[in-house]
């Protein structure tokens, strides 16, 4: 007699099927658009004094390895593109290019296929997940750099070099103000978050949605303009990693509670509405707002921002 299958359990398995396949397709096509960067590198035009030193026979094999790398990719697109019709949360929300303006497929397909959203129950575990949980640390109250506690001593000393900050070597306890810092690798201990994630979602997804100029930027500009007002950071560059990392976790707020409302799955309010009263979501207004110095520019640039956004426009 064939043994029944529980239909829970039948459907269960076939989504986390569905998930690791866009997994797959997804870090398909990463891979391969890395390759074909790091080949049309090696035939791009140098810099005056380094010319690339290469025989035209040689220089148009390697044109040829990289247009098809390039066809490769494209082929990788259509496929993730393909699998995300098959999934509500794309086609009836993530897709939708008002909304979520500046969001492709290929950041969708991370997006859905990274996280598990029967695991993370809250937001707060998409945020741990993905890098972006802040860690508890201390600040100088003179010049915001992190301090650590003197070893076998007394007081807190510059985390940086001397040159990097204020110049004081031994601080008091009073001379510094509890903060956070963003996750970061510790040598040779396991990295408690998704790198991957973490690198799509800030590096590329966040950069998008400031240059697509989407209805999120208006969290960004908010955020930084209040941070700037109020003296906080070392600098301009430093609000400005800040508030992507504010916007994106408010993004990804958004998308938890779509994703677990569509999957009948409960949905409680955050730690910062249900017991700070804070209010937060993206805006439907544009926004016209610009970055407070040229030099952000620079921090948003690079061929890969540059290519998500095509796809996701």
């Amino acid at each position: 007699m064939p043994k029944r299958t529980n239909p829970a359990i039948a459907t269960d398995r076939t989504r986390e099927q569905s998930r690791l396949a866009l997994k797959k397709k997804v870090r398909m096509f990463y891979d391969l658009q890395r390759m074909r960067l790091q080949c049309g590198g090696r035939i791009q035009p140098k810099a005056e004094g380094n010319e690339i030193q290469l025989h035209e026979v040689d220089q148009a094999i390697l044109e040829s390895r990289a247009k098809e790398l390039h066809r490769a990719e494209k082929d990788a697109l259509r496929d993730v593109q393909d699998h995300l019709k098959t999934m509500p949360m794309w086609t009836d929300v993530l897709a939708d290019k008002e909304r979520f303006k500046g969001l492709g497929p290929t950041m969708g397909g991370v997006i859905l296929s990274e996280f598990d959203i029967y695991r993370e129950d809250t937001a707060s575990k998409m945020w741990a997940f993905s890098g972006l949980a802040p860690v508890p640390a201390q600040r100088c109250k003179k010049c915001n750099h992190l301090v650590e506690k003197i070893k076998d001593g007394e007081g807190y000393k510059h985390s940086v070099k001397k040159e990097a900050h204020c110049g004081v070597a031994v601080l008091k306890r009073s001379s510094i103000y509890d903060s956070g810092k963003s996750m970061r690798p510790t040598r040779g201990e396991k990295l408690p978050y998704n790198a991957f994630l973490k690198t799509k979602l800030v590096g590329v997804l966040g950069p998008c949605l400031i240059k697509a100029n989407s209805p999120w930027r208006k969290l960004y500009d908010d955020y930084k303009h209040r941070k700037a007002s109020a003296g906080w950071g070392t600098g301009d560059a430093h609000r400005h990693h800040a508030a992507i990392r504010y916007m994106v976790k408010q993004l990804l707020l958004e998308i938890w509670r779509e994703w677990r409302t569509m999957e009948d799955l409960p949905v409680r309010p955050s730690y910062q509405e249900q017991y700070l009263g804070h209010k937060h979501g993206g805006s439907r207004d544009g926004s016209n707002g610009e970055t407070e110095t040229a030099d952000i520019d620079a921090l948003l640039d690079s061929p890969e921002v540059d290519e998500e956004l095509a796809n996701s426009l």
